[in-house]
């Protein structure tokens, strides 16, 4: 079974942005969103962080 694609943290950020999170701050590398409760997405490049699958960032985003 091949892997999943790799996400970009910008993709990632996006998608959470259309479900109705929106950025509260930026500190370092970490972008804080926020939909009734806070989410952290690290802004490192996909080869050090990669979001292998949108099921892995849904269940902390509700």
């Amino acid at each position: 079974m091949p892997d999943p694609p790799t996400l970009k943290p910008r993709e990632v950020v996006a998608a959470l942005e259309r479900a109705g999170f929106y950025r509260i701050r930026q500190r370092g590398s970490h972008l804080q969103l926020k939909k009734g409760h806070l989410l952290a997405i690290p802004r490192r490049s996909p080869a050090t962080a990669p979001y292998r699958s949108p099921e892995l960032v849904e269940p902390r985003a509700g």
